[in-house]
């Protein structure tokens, strides 16, 4: 509830009254520091290619289409045509013809793994497993896959299996998936029981490859129970200890932390009429400093505000001002009575 100030000149300036963070607010100034961090490791995020086979040659009508373009783009650029005009007589995305152009062998620019795209893409994996452990049968798959939570049909697993024939008979696992930044830091915050299992082995993995990141994710964890025990004691700790870890990023949200420290236990803790006497101290603060008027306005189903009512709280405050004009900002009509 902000004291808003007329348009006639010279009043002091009315100090900002302290607004308490929530936890939210504080979760989600954590999270863009945890952000941070994954931005400045992002060599750490691709996982590595341990035990994948060597590339097969690319069979299959795919792989003829793509022997054809190669053998045309190249024809193409020894008369000395262009990449945009080679595009256009081929009547090819000019990134595909390019593609074509760098590539020595037309191998080299044949697809060779599927795209990890569509509503079967969190279940390639699992296919790819049970594939290779000879399971064959596309019903049975089906089952499986629906049974984790697949909402497509048998004829959608019928087609990936069919268009990736050749891969899946190789037993060729899946390309590491690429996991950007952001991506990286909602699976950091995100709560333990709420991943999944592909979720918690590349988190794992993670944490092998960059111990600072198995830091801040430890980190999370400790923060989250500090603020569902919330004890004082164990959010001073938690601040010792992300200073001794020396992370950058988080160090620099610890100092902001400590600034509203004392707003924060404030916050959470203070009573109703606490709460009460705070809005006629900053009442009664924008009056001696000259402010003209006060508006105060309506929220409900919220812990953290005391009076739901404006004309409750305008009829205390009116007790405790002269001159200031006191009024509502905001009221919801259908929760008042028409007379």
């Amino acid at each position: 509830m902000a004291p808003r100030p007329t348009a006639t000149p010279s009043p002091p300036a009315l100090p900002t009254p302290s607004r308490s963070p929530t936890a939210s607010t504080l979760w989600q100034g954590l999270g863009r520091k945890v952000y941070e961090v994954v931005a400045a490791h992002r060599p750490c995020l691709p996982e590595p290619a341990t035990g994948t086979p060597a590339t097969p040659v690319p069979g299959g009508l795919s792989a003829a289409h793509a022997r054809r373009l190669h053998i045309a783009v190249h024809e193409l650029l020894e008369q000395g045509m262009a990449l945009r005009a080679i595009a256009r007589h081929l009547e090819l995305d000019r990134n595909a013809v390019r593609r074509y152009a760098r590539a020595p062998t037309w191998q080299q620019a044949a697809p060779t793994w599927p795209k990890r795209t569509g509503i079967i893409a969190p279940y390639q994996s699992f296919l790819h497993r049970r594939w290779a452990e000879g399971q064959h049968n596309i019903a049975a798959l089906h089952r499986e896959i629906a049974g984790q939570g697949f909402s497509g049909s048998e004829g959608t697993v019928r087609l990936y299996a069919t268009d990736h024939q050749e891969v899946l008979d190789l037993g060729l696992p899946l390309p590491a998936l690429e996991r950007s930044p952001f991506e990286v830091s909602r699976l950091l915050m995100t709560r333990p029981e709420r991943l999944d299992d592909d979720q918690r082995v590349f988190l794992k993995s993670l944490h092998g490859r960059c111990p600072e990141l198995k830091t801040v994710h430890e980190r999370i964890g400790t923060f989250a129970d500090v603020f569902a025990s919330q004890n004082t004691k164990r959010l001073d700790n938690w601040i010792s200890q992300v200073r001794r870890d020396g992370i950058p990023q988080l160090v620099s949200y610890t100092n902001g932390l400590l600034n509203d420290l004392d707003t924060a236990l404030a916050g959470r803790g203070i009573s109703a009429a606490d709460a009460l006497s705070g809005s006629i101290a900053l009442a009664e603060l924008a009056e001696k400093r000259g402010f003209t008027r006060y508006w105060v306005t309506e929220h409900h189903s919220m812990p953290g505000v005391s009076s739901s009512s404006p004309a409750v709280l305008l009829a205390r405050l009116t007790a405790h001002t002269t001159r200031l004009r006191l009024g509502a900002g905001g009221v919801m009509l259908p929760n008042h009575p028409p007379h």
